[in-house]
């Protein structure tokens, strides 16, 4: 009794004061056949949602390597690291492409954080590589260098 009352509301057109009378026979529910779900959007303005997942895929990826390591299996240690790296070096540049030509919905902070997450990946993955190839990264008392 009550669905039925609703759906001859939603079927009854619009009164619209001064309207043209174009508009009147719309539904009051729903979307009709010609609108849009979304707006078009320019491929453009992906690239900072773009590189800023792959922050932060660069710094999860970094931190599971870090963590397994710690854990002692130091084999994860031999050529892993270049995963995060490969990730972050794209996302730093897409996120500062992105963060030139951002829309006005993508504010600074945004463009900041897909550049920190980035920036997290990039030197977790350096770190791990580093203890990869053995660099002297860190001072180390009682080694000379050279």
């Amino acid at each position: 009794m009550w669905i039925e009352g609703l759906a001859n509301e939603c079927r009854q057109p619009l009164a619209l004061s001064g309207g043209t009378g174009q508009d009147d026979e719309q539904p009051r529910v729903g979307l009709h056949q010609d609108a849009l779900a979304t707006p078009r959007r320019d491929p453009l303005e992906l690239l900072l949602r773009i590189g800023g997942a792959l922050g932060i895929a660069a710094a999860s990826i970094s931190l599971l390597i870090f963590a397994v390591g710690c854990f002692g299996f130091n084999k994860v240690f031999t050529g892993l690291p270049l995963v995060p790296l490969c990730m972050a070096v794209p996302g730093i540049v897409l996120s500062i492409i992105g963060g030139i030509r951002k829309s006005p919905i993508d504010e600074d902070p945004h463009v900041m954080a897909a550049l920190f997450c980035n920036l997290i990946g990039f030197v977790g993955a350096l770190l791990e590589i580093s203890i990869w190839l053995n660099w002297a990264v860190f001072y180390q008392q009682g080694q000379q260098v050279g």
